[in-house]
């Protein structure tokens, strides 16, 4: 039941949203690096929180959405 019942969840489209936390993930990321490459003395460096930090939840969520892009190809009958 339980899976079923997420892949009906997935079909009801909550992929802009993941998308859209996939976009602020990336950015995060980008400037916590910049900010450590750049470290001036007039501005504190950007502290991601450690779920955060170092793009750990980026992964995952790139993960579910590959997962979702993958299913749409194979029901489309795309290899």
């Amino acid at each position: 039941m339980g899976a079923d019942r997420a892949r009906r969840r997935l079909d009801g489209e909550p992929l802009a949203p993941l998308r859209a936390l996939e976009e602020i993930l990336l950015r995060l990321g980008t400037w916590e690096e910049d900010d450590r490459r750049d470290s001036s003395a007039d501005t504190e460096p950007l502290r991601v929180p450690p779920p955060l930090a170092d793009r750990a939840a980026l992964p995952p969520c790139s993960a579910c959405l590959g997962a979702r892009d993958s299913r749409r190809h194979r029901a489309a009958g795309s290899p």
